[in-house]
């Protein structure tokens, strides 16, 4: 059991730090770092010139399902039954016989 436990609080550590590292070479701060809070650019206010008629467009059609995100199901299900399987052969294996 302290066995267990310390592999536990080793692999939790490495996580950690790598999610540190990770965080601090993203290309996000390379991007927006340091630019939070100035104006980039000044906008000024005018009246946008009207150069066409605006037609009225038809009422789009709400659907009652789901949209196709194109991720299949199926694949997330089996591979949810192989883990839970693998769990309880773990367990079984893992269990001390009495």
């Amino acid at each position: 059991m302290r066995r267990l436990l310390c592999i536990s609080v080793v692999v939790v550590a490495l996580t950690v730090v790598a999610s540190a590292l990770g965080a601090g070479n993203s290309t996000l701060v390379s991007a927006y770092g340091g630019k939070a809070g100035t104006i980039a650019q000044v906008v000024k206010k005018s009246k946008p010139k009207v150069t066409h008629k605006v037609t009225p467009t038809k009422a789009v059609h709400t659907s009652t399902t789901l949209p196709f995100t194109g991720l299949d199901l199926v694949w997330v299900v089996l591979a949810a039954g192989v883990l839970v399987s693998l769990g309880v052969g773990l367990r079984r294996v893992a269990r001390e016989d009495s």
